[in-house]
């Protein structure tokens, strides 16, 4: 695998490379191409050019069994580009190919020839073409549109075209004019393009990320199957299967076209992930398909509908809380209840503690860890207790979090906010006990909780009401009373969340919390910082994941005995997190990427440890099991005189044996004269 250079240009912010007009890529390209052109492809060797590569998602599909076509053997990284230096680091640990931090606005059509790559591999930025509130949405007249929009303008002035091309974008660039320039610019250099809107949901993973992707590839190559798309994107995954060519375009549909149109139309109807209604929701459900079988969650397969795999199999720790931490929060809770000996828990708990549960006098265990960096690198912590929900944030954010448990069939999309604000930015995780103890499910199937968290009352969080303020001011003005309860045990209706269950009766027990000891920062490197009080210092998350750089200044690692001097002089803090509901490690969202196992210690091998860190990495990839099934399909095409000549043959055979009926029919009659 050819390495795209020796060294690294410097980082100069962001991740759209269209933003810094102050550098000078054009040497340093040209420096690619001088050290990758030199293994031409061939030989069954593919050449890539990654473009955006951010970890190296796309990369990651292309060493999935059955990608890539008979007699290619090998990928070769013609070039890689991308100016999040984090993110480059892992892509070079993962992949042996050294991405380049370059402004992709200055690439010259001559340059793109030099490089001799067979296939574009594209994830432009996406925040020009979100459709979240606060996105301004600016398509190309947003600077991070730029640099694709200069591909764009470059790719019909190039000598030798990339054979195939595929993009991965938010569903919204769909429609976006950046597309349309897109579009007119592969339709007029003799590309045959389709675009498609896939979740991994519809492959069978437990986890919701729709994308659009659209796939390109140059006369004379033709995809085997045919698809309008005239109307926008398809929204499910191609088919896999070859499609029968009539040999006349009126004649009517065979039971085997019928039979893979109804499979779409199912395919299709799985998009939007989730349960089924709260009314014929059958709580846990089983995972298995009619056959008995549980879907492999990682191996995208040909078949078109999937029954999804639980969540269970993606998990480090499934089975809840170590005992430790379930004693630990016992006394704890207990401390910040009426009457407990909170100051002496407290005291306890500032000292230093060599493991996560401390004894303390008169039998007393209190849960203390680090949630550092360490967190988040698959060490030896409890993940119900490293990546447990602050009670601050839950206080705040209770009416939208989205609750899944182990057995579960769904998660929301994580975006590169993950853990760090709680508003749309991916599903937590809790145990069948906690979730039946303080969550209920909504008309459409899913938990949240009904009732506001009932949070120890010596705990000092102060707990949102269960409508917003806006809700609750209309009511008044509209001179409705308090309505399903009152303000302290309504549904909280402005999130979206209908009761689907009455409020029960008896007041549940409180909260089981937990006490860790954290790093006392002003700002997190790496990402916004967290309060104890849940607020969240800087912007908002949007919906969808976004592909600016979240990892500024990361540049190098400090040397351990640098790192650990550090770690000594840090102040720490107190942080109350509740134990039976926490955020999914880094490892758990990579695994539902579809990344290999052991991913987020082998980032942290790389300097990237930090859990915010690889959270933000990883909210700007993509799913490595959908990218798999679109490579396939792309690069199942051939030339169209192969196809042509394939289907005459067929239907020769068709017709000899039409011929061979009809003689047997005549002879029949003949005999019978």
């Amino acid at each position: 695998m050819a390495a795209a250079g020796d060294t690294a240009a410097p980082a100069t912010g962001g991740h759209a490379a269209a933003d810094h007009t102050g550098a000078a890529p054009a040497p340093a390209l040209a420096e690619v191409t001088a050290s990758s052109s030199s293994g031409a492809a061939g030989g069954g060797v593919v050449r890539i050019l990654d473009l955006y590569s951010g970890v190296g998602c796309l990369h990651a599909a292309l060493a999935r069994p059955g990608v890539l076509p008979p007699g290619c053997a090998a990928v070769q990284v013609a070039a890689a580009v991308d100016i999040n230096t984090a993110a480059n680091a892992v892509y070079a640990a993962e992949h042996g190919a050294q991405p380049r931090a370059l402004d992709l606005t200055r690439v010259t059509a001559a340059q793109l020839d030099a490089l001799a790559a067979d296939v574009w591999l594209l994830t432009p930025p996406c925040q020009p073409y979100t459709t979240t509130t606060n996105a301004r949405r600016k398509d190309i007249a947003d600077p991070r549109a730029a640099s694709l929009l200069h591909l764009a303008a470059v790719l019909p002035a190039m000598r030798r075209p990339p054979a195939r091309l595929l993009l991965e974008n938010v569903p919204g660039f769909g429609g976006s004019d950046s597309a349309g320039v897109l579009v007119a610019a592969l339709a007029g250099c003799g590309y045959r393009l389709q675009q498609f809107l896939v979740s991994p949901h519809q492959l069978g993973l437990p986890y919701s990320r729709p994308r659009y992707f659209a796939l390109a590839v140059r006369a004379p190559l033709r995809f085997i199957r045919d698809y309008d798309c005239a109307a926008g994107p398809v929204p499910h995954p191609p088919l896999l299967t070859p499609q029968r060519r009539a040999a006349h375009p009126a004649a009517a549909a065979g039971e085997e076209e019928e039979e893979e149109e109804a499979l779409e139309r199912r395919w299709a109807g799985v998009y939007d992930a989730g349960p089924s209604p709260a009314g014929s929701h059958s709580g846990g459900g089983s995972s298995a398909s009619p056959d008995g079988r549980v879907p492999g969650p990682r191996r995208p397969s040909a078949t078109p509908v999937h029954t999804p795999a639980p969540l269970s199999l993606f998990l480090q720790s499934a089975g809840g809380p170590a005992p430790a931490t379930l004693a630990a929060a016992a006394i704890a809770t207990a401390a910040n209840s009426e009457g407990g000996p909170q100051e002496q828990l407290q005291q306890r708990l500032q000292e230093p503690c060599a493991s996560n549960a401390t004894a303390g006098a008169g039998g007393e265990a209190a849960a203390c860890t680090d949630s550092g960096a360490g967190a988040g690198a698959g060490g030896g912590e409890d993940p119900w207790l490293a990546h447990a929900v602050p009670a601050a944030l839950l206080g705040r954010f209770w009416r939208v979090l989205d609750v899944v448990t182990p057995a579960a069939t769904y998660s929301n999309c994580f975006t590169k906010h993950y853990a760090d604000n709680a508003l749309a930015a991916g599903s937590v995780l809790a145990t069948p006990q906690f979730a039946a103890a303080y969550c209920r499910r909504d008309p459409r199937g899913r938990l949240h909780f009904l009732l506001p968290p009932p949070l120890p009352p010596r705990l000092g969080v102060t707990v949102a009401p269960a409508k917003p303020r806006r809700q609750r001011r209309q009511e008044g003005e509209a001179g409705r009373g308090a309505g399903g309860g009152g303000g302290a045990h309504g549904a909280g209706t402005g999130a979206g969340i209908a009761p689907a269950a009455a409020p029960p009766t008896a007041p549940p027990p409180p909260v089981p919390i937990a006490f860790r000891l954290r790093p006392k920062q002003g700002r997190r490197q790496g990402g916004p910082r967290q309060s104890v009080s849940g607020r969240k210092h800087g912007r908002a998350s949007d919906d969808e994941d976004e592909d600016e750089e979240d990892c500024r200044g990361q540049t190098s690692a400090p040397a351990p005995g640098q790192a650990q001097e550090q770690a000594q002089e840090q102040e720490q803090e107190l942080e109350a997190v509740v134990v039976g509901l926490r955020f999914f490690s880094p490892e758990e969202v990579a695994a539902l990427h579809g990344l290999p196992a052991g991913w987020a210690a082998r980032a942290a091998a790389a300097g990237v440890g930090g859990a915010r860190q690889q959270y933000a990495l990883l909210g700007n990839g993509l799913s490595v099991d959908v990218a798999a099934h679109l490579l396939t399909y792309l690069f199942a095409a051939s030339e169209e005189q192969e196809q042509e000549q394939e289907a005459e043959q067929e239907q020769g055979q068709g017709g000899k044996q039409e011929q061979g009926r009809e003689r047997e029919v005549g002879e029949a009659e003949k005999r019978k004269a």
